[in-house]
Formats: C-alpha cells, sequence, structure tokens
C-alpha cells in the first residue's frame, strides 16, 4: 500500500511539472541493506580472556558488531575489545568470574559495497 502511495505521489509531482524526470534518476538511492550474521557461541572459562571472530560471505563487508554472553557467568564477562578486520568482525573478552565458565556468541552487522 505505502509502494502504491508513493508511487502516485511521484506520478503526481511528474504531470504537475513539480520534478522532472531527471531529478528522479540522479535521486540518492537505497542503500544496500544490512544483514546480521550470529556466529558460533564459544566457552569462555573461569577468569580466562577470549577472542571470538565471525566472517562476512564472501563479497561483503563488515558495517559493525558485538555478542552476546551466556551461561552461569554471563553477568561477569566484560568485552575488551571490538573491531571489524578485513572480511572479519571479532571481539574480545574477559571472565571476571573466578570459579564459573560462561559463552559469548559473536555477531556481525555486514552489508556487500
Amino acid at each position: 500500500m505505502r509502494r502504491l502511495a508513493i508511487a502516485l505521489t511521484t506520478l503526481a509531482l511528474l504531470a504537475a511539472g513539480t520534478i522532472t524526470a531527471q531529478a528522479l534518476a540522479t535521486a540518492p538511492r537505497r542503500a544496500n541493506p544490512h544483514n546480521q550474521i550470529v556466529g558460533e557461541e564459544q566457552t569462555i572459562i573461569a577468569d580466562h580472556s577470549l577472542t571470538v571472530t565471525v566472517a562476512c560471505p564472501a563479497g561483503s563487508v563488515p558495517t559493525g558488531g558485538g555478542a552476546f554472553t551466556g551461561g552461569a557467568a554471563a553477568a561477569d564477562i566484560f568485552f575488551t575489545s571490538v573491531f571489524p578486520s578485513g572480511e572479519f568482525f571479532s571481539v574480545s573478552a574477559r571472565n571476571t568470574n573466578p570459579t564459573q565458565d560462561g559463552t559469548i556468541t559473536p555477531m556481525v552487522i555486514r552489508t556487500v559495497p
């Protein structure tokens, strides 16, 4: 329904001479979609650090990312570094719980340039 309204509005503006076909042709286009890819959950043992990485599919690049924590020590896991590198997104974390393991699951938001 929204697309129909946009199309009808565009036709009305063209007919009224408010905008030209050339202006429509040079208008900015929508950006490529940004999809989220979730990596594999990995265990981060008690009182240790871990770096996890998730890859973008071929031909795409990361635009952001992060990680999810879980397990018994979820509240004791702190991110120490979060960064893109080429077609990958890496997250480093530290489990400060002295006795319980936790989990960390990386994710990347990617797009096709």
